[in-house]
């Protein structure tokens, strides 16, 4: 199910000056362990030799509780300020001031009316003349978020495997032979560590290692999640597993409340797109994208200006990208666009840049 966290978090005077670099300086969540503890193979893969593998830790959850407070109202309303601008021995109904006067009430009319609606999600499309609707998804489980981050955060090393299996099973080529002869030793044991995982949750089956001509066999499940998560599931649990931290940490240092929302449906003009994340800090609207495969830039800047976050407002993950072809394409749209690697530096950049502008 689509969830929304809307908190806002009383802060003290020393946590109020946290910036962005104390939330940089923090440690990145580090890649998960290659060689499991004892250097023996999983019972799922049957194997010829002794050879070691892979081994995954599951990332901890943050089980913090955040006290909602609500804001307080304007202290005059636009009814008193008028009042103040009526003759008093006047019994006409119509109030009689100078343009001058008109014109300081309609600006504090528009204060109260900014204090008391702050800005949401639903608000900021709708006064863009877009819809907003939020599908229902179920939550991700955290042995399945474990096995995501493993494979985004070891992607340099396994996406030859995850193309594989994806291309095998667009073909409904189940059963497959995968070669492990073109790889290093560390990368070979990386892909045969995750086919062993993926062997163990059920998304392949019957897996066997033949070293004398370095080959992984197994078939690849056709249930529909299973095909999901390897089509790119797998990408978009990581990214909104490291945004909802990210937006959830920042929030609390900037002393704002924060929505966040993934696969929202918006349409206008009868013209329907599905956005992979949308979320709200304070009063800044954000939109992200998750690419696995190939993706045309420009069909990304359209929509985002359409929404008003293009400049700088929306960050594409294109898995695939290098950092040099990602900087290229952040130059020419105007907007991020980052690989897994750069991914979590780049959305920090993005809100903090946000927050200056307004100051």
């Amino acid at each position: 199910m689509s969830f929304i966290k809307r908190f806002l978090t009383p802060i003290s005077a020393s946590s109020a000056k946290e910036t962005n670099s104390a939330i940089s300086k923090e440690e990145e969540k580090p890649v998960l362990p290659l060689l499991s503890q004892n250097g023996t193979f999983a019972s799922h893969l049957k194997i010829h030799s002794d050879e070691n593998i892979l081994s995954e830790e599951e990332p901890k959850k943050d089980n913090s509780v955040f006290e909602i407070e609500e804001e307080e109202e304007a202290d005059e309303s636009l009814e008193e300020v008028l009042d103040k601008g009526k003759p008093e021995d006047s019994n006409s109904s119509e109030i009689s001031f100078s343009p001058k006067e008109a014109e300081i009430s309609e600006t504090e009319k528009e204060t109260t009316d900014s204090e008391e609606l702050p800005t949401t999600v639903e608000s900021y499309f709708s006064g863009k003349g877009i819809t907003l609707s939020l599908p229902s998804k179920k939550e991700v489980i955290p042995p399945v978020s474990s096995l995501a981050f493993s494979i985004a955060l070891n992607y340099s090393q396994t996406k030859p495997f995850i193309r594989f299996l994806r291309e095998s099973i667009s073909k409904k080529t189940f059963d497959f032979v995968f070669s492990l002869s073109a790889f290093s030793v560390q990368d070979k044991a990386a892909i045969i560590s995750l086919a062993d995982r993926l062997c163990e949750y059920g998304l392949i089956s019957n897996l066997f290692y033949n070293k004398s001509n370095n080959t992984l066999r197994a078939t690849a499940s056709s249930a529909g999640r299973c095909v999901n998560f390897i089509n790119g599931d797998f990408l978009e649990f990581f990214a909104e597993g490291v945004t909802f931290e990210v937006i959830k940490k920042l929030a609390e240092s900037h002393g704002c409340d924060f929505e966040f929302y993934h696969n929202v449906n918006i349409e206008k003009d009868r013209e329907r797109h599905e956005l992979d994340m949308v979320f709200r800090l304070g009063n800044h609207i954000f939109w992200s994208e998750i690419k696995s495969g190939k993706f045309n830039p420009d069909d990304y800047r359209k929509l985002g200006s359409l929404m008003g976050v293009v400049p700088d407002r929306l960050i594409l993950l294109a898995a695939d990208k290098s950092d040099d072809v990602a900087e290229a394409i952040s130059y020419f749209y105007e907007y991020y666009c980052t690989n897994v690697t750069t991914f979590k530096n780049k959305l920090i950049s993005m809100i903090e840049k946000a927050f200056n502008e307004e100051k």
